[in-house]
């Protein structure tokens, strides 16, 4: 990626940009964490055109430092074009023992009536690991099948992630009926 500055500022340095490894265009709402006012980001997450989650490590003072990694693929061990867009932020919060836990799902935010991609939903949780995190998965939704998606962002509170879905109706021959809603309420962990 190349320094915001960079774009702005046509005095800046030639070494002040970081290429990073992203293999798709980055589709998704770019996440700091922690964010509540007053704190500092020390990572940041977005995810990208092929379903995959990105961390943008900001830890280290010198930006030069500074690195992205992919996470999690959302689609690992399925063919390349399997893959969904995470275009919806990811909800990064907190389980009791003070680990992140980052909700996320996939899935073409535009492409509402068809019905053929496969979106999941994704609870992970982050695990310190010496100077870097793991990331294991607490659970995912993976039986969102004839183009149902969630539409729109994952809210969390009171330890419940709340989101919606829609599945397009798969039979042609009814005008009437655009398909099915469901609004999901399921533990974040």
């Amino acid at each position: 990626f190349v320094s915001p500055k960079a774009a702005i500022t046509p005095n800046l340095a030639a070494n002040r940009k970081i290429v990073a490894p992203f293999d798709s265009p980055l589709t998704g709402v770019p996440v700091p964490y922690p964010s509540k006012a007053g704190q500092i980001a020390n990572r940041v997450y977005v995810g990208d055109a092929d379903g995959t989650l990105w961390r943008i490590d900001l830890s280290k003072t010198n930006p030069d430092e500074w690195s992205a990694d992919m996470i999690w693929d959302a689609y690992e061990g399925l063919a390349d074009d399997a893959g969904q867009p995470i275009q919806t932020p990811p909800i990064v919060s907190i389980d009791t023992l003070g680990n992140s836990v980052i909700l996320l799902s996939t899935g073409d935010q535009e492409l509402i009536n068809s019905t053929s991609p496969k979106t999941r939903v994704y609870s992970l949780l982050e695990l310190p690991s010496g100077t870097s995190f793991k990331v294991k998965k607490n659970f995912v939704i993976d039986d969102m099948v004839d183009g149902e998606r969630v539409t729109g962002p994952i809210s969390l509170f009171g330890g419940t992630a709340y989101f919606s879905s829609f599945k397009p109706k798969s039979d042609a021959a009814d005008a009437c009926n655009y398909g099915e809603g469901k609004l999901w309420g399921v533990d974040y962990l």
